[in-house]
Parts: structure tokens; C-alpha cells; sequence
């Protein structure tokens, strides 16, 4: 999962970012997802104005970081490989060998950045 270390890398503190959702399949918030070209994340909010149409769909904005590794372990995981409904709304529950590699992933920030944080008396 290449796209999730890259958006840990361009979002290390899990500052958000934007990104465009059809209105008729919108996400669940605060839960980690995956997103093809993102990775996985988890939606904070989404916006219920409509910005943009593509033939009959409309899409809102909804707004992302990075999960942190509380979020990583609490959920349950997908039992199968997203189908093609799935990946063509844009978003789908990861599987368990995906959670894993975030898990890892997410504990060596959480180390990293317990090291490089001044250790106060």
C-alpha cells in the first residue's frame, strides 16, 4: 500500500485534505477506508452541497486525514476483495491484510514521533 505511506508522508500530523465524493454513496465518517490513489483514511465531514455533476450524479466534497492506529484496530475487516460496485463508487472497507500494513505502519509514526517529542518533567 504505497498510496497509504505516501499519505502519511504528505500528512504526518493527520492534517486533512478535500476530496470529491458522489452524494448518492458517501462514506462512513471517522472510520478508515480506502480510497483508490489515496490509500486508507477516514472521512471527518462531508459536504451536503452539491459542487459538481457528471451525468446523473452528483458530488459533494468531503474532507480526509490520515487514521491514527486507534482507528486502525478497533474496525472489523472486509472478507473479500472490493467488487467492482465497490471500487466505482470510489470508496470500500479494507481487508484485513491491508489493516495490518497500516497498523505497522501507523506504529512506527506513533514511535517515531513519541522520539522526537521533548520529554517534559
Amino acid at each position: 500500500m504505497a498510496t497509504y505511506k505516501a499519505a502519511q508522508l504528505h500528512y504526518p500530523n493527520g492534517d486533512a485534505d478535500d476530496t470529491s465524493l458522489p452524494s448518492e454513496y458517501l462514506p462512513l465518517l471517522e472510520r478508515p477506508l480506502i480510497m483508490e490513489g489515496y490509500g486508507i483514511l477516514a472521512f471527518t465531514e462531508v459536504s451536503g452541497k452539491p459542487h459538481a455533476a457528471l451525468g446523473m450524479i452528483n458530488y459533494v466534497w468531503g474532507r480526509w486525514r490520515a487514521p491514527t492506529l486507534a482507528e486502525l484496530v478497533a474496525p472489523w475487516a472486509a472478507r473479500h476483495e472490493p467488487k467492482l460496485m465497490q471500487r466505482s463508487r470510489g470508496w470500500w472497507q479494507p481487508t484485513l491484510s491491508e489493516l495490518r500494513l497500516a497498523r505497522q505502519r501507523a506504529r512506527s509514526v506513533e514511535r517515531r514521533r513519541q522520539r522526537s517529542s521533548p520529554m517534559i518533567p
